[in-house]
């Protein structure tokens, strides 16, 4: 088979020709008679050449944040020659173009993590790449020029996707600061408002409006009173999630069903100067109602609050349109409930009138959640016949009504009797 361009007196094998090809040569005569054609002998197969010592047709690249105790990571680049093996030297360089370079004792593998000596100077990578024949050697570009270390908030969360009543674990032990030590890790959580807008919803509505639902999610988002779970000098904290604060009724959820959806949990860290930083991550649930199958819910013991939560209600505060009350959770596990306000006896003076038969709800708050030996401050808000029964001072005594609900969804009514004085 003619080889295509290898028309001349001398021919040198390439790549192609290694093997079992064997070669031959094919001389053409031209004269006035015509043309001729005669061939060589074949040759014997093709050797392979010498391999040649590896070239690089690409840089090493560096990634990775130049700032003191932050990790680079480098690659070797794009070679020929097969290399075998590969030799990393990490050069600290003082000059921001990556000028004056020295190697960095000990720091010969694929990564390297920033020390205090580094700050001010930038980083590069020396790759050497060595086959059978001999080694050739290339450089990264330059880092930027390395930072010093910041206060910075990190954490983990074990597992990343929880059920309610399972314990999380919340680490914020790889945080640092410059200032050590860190005196507080502060985490507090806001619910993602998902089930605000169901999807089989959304992909009814025109681009616009779908343009808006991000921007009422982040003014949603923005606007909820972050929830307490742990501020102390410990980065650990472990944690147990239950119910949201508001009951079910949203998509697909049928009233009477309580509802999780997932959180934000942020850490905010404060060290000994004063300083702060804070971090955020999400963490999902894989049981979003009450009345869900727990199969999917990582294999952990699930803590189960006692059936009693909740200390009795005290300091009650009444107001025009609520009745304000302190509550304390009395376990160490978040307490989740709801609060009821029934009137039994309207007292005047030492003579004490019946209300009724039935008793009138006098207030009521919706579920609300309360961190763990922790106290809240629970609004319930005043129904007509509340605001009629405690307007002009009266007294009227009643039963509070603190319904716990645990992590799988069962509720627990605790009655407490009080005497209220109207304002």
């Amino acid at each position: 088979m003619p080889i295509a361009g290898a028309t001349g007196a001398s021919y040198v094998p390439t790549g192609a020709d290694e093997g079992q090809q064997q070669l031959r040569v094919e001389v053409t005569a031209t004269g006035e008679g015509g043309k001729t054609a005669a061939s060589s002998a074949l040759t014997a197969g093709v050797k392979a050449g010498a391999l040649p010592p590896p070239g690089s047709t690409g840089a090493p690249a560096v990634s990775g944040e130049a700032r003191e105790t932050e990790t680079l990571a480098g690659t070797v680049g794009n070679w020929t020659g097969s290399p075998t093996v590969f030799e990393y030297q990490w050069l600290r360089c003082a000059s921001p173009t990556g000028g004056e370079c020295a190697p960095v004792v000990g720091a010969t593998s694929a990564t390297y993590t920033l020390v205090r000596a580094d700050v001010g100077d930038t980083m590069r990578l020396h790759v050497t790449a060595i086959n059978q024949v001999g080694s050739t050697s290339a450089e990264s570009s330059p880092t930027g020029i390395v930072q010093p270390l910041v206060i910075r908030a990190r954490f983990s969360i074990s597992p990343g996707a929880t059920c309610t009543g399972l314990g999380v674990e919340l680490d914020g032990s790889a945080s640092q600061t410059p200032n050590a030590p860190i005196t507080s890790y502060a985490f507090t959580y806001k619910n993602v408002p998902e089930g605000l807008f169901d999807i089989r919803y959304l992909e009814t509505l025109g681009p616009m409006a779908r343009e808006l639902i991000p921007a009422v999610f982040e003014s949603l988002l923005r606007e909820q009173e972050p929830s307490y779970l742990a501020d102390s000098a410990n980065p650990r904290a472990t944690v147990t999630f239950t119910w949201d604060e508001t009951e079910g009724g949203t998509i697909p959820f049928s009233p009477g069903e309580y509802t999780r959806d997932n959180a934000i949990i942020t850490l905010t860290v404060t060290d000994r100067a004063g300083a702060t930083a804070s971090v955020e991550h999400t963490l999902q649930f894989l049981q979003h109602g009450s009345k869900q199958s727990r199969s999917a819910c990582p294999a952990h013991r699930i803590i189960t609050p006692r059936s009693f939560t909740f200390l009795a209600p005290a300091r009650f505060a009444i107001s025009k349109t609520t009745i304000a009350s302190s509550v304390h959770c009395a376990t160490a596990t978040p307490c989740a409930g709801t609060l009821t306000v029934l009137s039994t006896h309207v007292l005047a003076g030492r003579a004490q009138v019946s209300v009724g038969r039935k008793p009138s709800t006098i207030a009521s708050a919706p579920l609300f959640t309360i961190a763990g030996h922790h106290t809240a401050t629970i609004r319930a808000k005043l129904t007509r016949a509340g605001r009629t029964l405690l307007k002009h001072g009266r007294r009227v005594k009643a039963v509070v009504d603190l319904t716990s609900v645990s992590p799988l969804g069962r509720s627990t009514v605790h009655p407490f009797r009080v005497t209220l004085r109207g304002r």
